[in-house]
């Protein structure tokens, strides 16, 4: 099924990846067919499914639709390159067959892209939901932020992105298969050397939260892998560390429960020399990243079985001293330090 012409180029490529995806395939589809904007190409690549999905998705008749069927199952990684090499839109929109786009997406994030031009990739709020519950997840907003915590987390939601393909063409980026299970990280972290993010303050999606999903199933091989990232990402925009100071960092950014007090000496060390890098090499600007390294100090003092003495340690530090801080800071420290110390 192909129904696009060929001199048709829509504003916009949405591209999405099925792998036996019957469960949910349907409405999101329809999720996406039923957008208030309509100047798209809907590319679907069915990935080898062996269920209902092939059905599914040919059983519609919408012009807008582009069917690439896999001869067996290429991967992720494989068949998200092939529908934007087949792309035509002037932004690719990312979507997963289990989730769904709510009907002012496409639209809102389209007129964002086409007045900040600057901007090369756009997220949203969105719905975090399963069958028990539903749960609303704010995003990181600013360009500097984003590219802050991208240094320890993948921090954007992949299904909820448009981007500027251009970017892509110009910069010849593609997701990586030396990425498996963290190549959209992979991917913004590379497209941050070249361009600015937003995530927009509008819940314009709802995202499926299921035990099928690659994070639940392959936490070891994303652990791993995105140790591999961030420290190219370091090197890409410039810092200088230690093999002591990497590996503090990867703990950092594992947000695993920190045990020893020599570890928190450490990681105060590294976060002040991530400060003082940036400000001599002006990597990012000096106020956002302060703001997100103050966050993982933060986050990693309240993050320990060391009790008091991590309240106190962050009380007296001078990576505090040199970022900003407020009282319901230090209520919520105090609070997690107590908790964590009595579990």
């Amino acid at each position: 099924m192909d129904h696009r012409l060929d001199h048709i180029s829509p504003l916009v490529s949405v591209v999405m990846s099925v792998y036996n995806g019957e469960s949910y395939l349907r409405d999101a589809i329809d999720s996406v067919l039923q957008q208030s904007f309509t100047d798209f190409e809907f590319i679907i690549i069915n990935d080898g499914s062996k269920d209902n999905s092939l059905s599914i998705i040919r059983s519609y008749d919408d012009q807008r639709m582009v069917l690439v069927d896999n001869d067996g199952n290429k991967g992720l990684i494989y068949s998200l390159n092939k529908g934007i090499e087949l792309s035509k839109g002037k932004y690719i929109a990312r979507m997963d067959a289990d989730d769904l786009c709510l009907p002012e997406r496409f639209k809102k994030q389209v007129d964002f892209l086409e007045s900040h031009p600057t901007i090369g990739v756009v997220g949203c709020d969105y719905i975090s939901f399963n069958n028990a519950q539903s749960t609303t997840v704010t995003s990181i907003y600013k360009s500097n932020e984003i590219k802050s915590f991208l240094l320890f987390t993948a921090t954007m939601c992949h299904p909820t992105l448009m981007l500027r393909k251009q970017v892509l063409m110009d910069h010849h980026l593609s997701y990586s298969e030396n990425a498996k299970h963290v190549e959209d990280y992979d991917l913004w972290t590379r497209m941050a050397l070249h361009t600015d993010f937003c995530n927009l303050n509008q819940v314009l999606f709802k995202y499926r939260d299921h035990a099928q999903q690659v994070s639940r199933q392959y936490r070891d091989i994303q652990l791993k892998n995105s140790n591999n990232v961030q420290e190219s990402y370091l090197k890409n925009l410039g810092f200088v560390y230690t093999e002591q100071e990497l590996s503090t960092h990867f703990l950092i950014a594992s947000n695993a429960r920190i045990q020893a007090k020599e570890n928190v000496i450490q990681i105060e060390k590294w976060l002040l020399s991530l400060i003082d890098q940036n400000i001599t090499k002006k990597i990012i600007a000096e106020a956002e990243f302060k703001s997100v390294i103050h966050k993982m100090w933060l986050d990693c003092c309240g993050n320990t079985s060391l009790g008091l003495w991590a309240y106190r340690y962050y009380q007296t530090s001078l990576l505090r001293k040199r970022t900003m801080v407020t009282n319901s800071f230090n209520a919520k420290l105090l609070a997690k330090s107590v908790i964590r110390w009595i579990r």
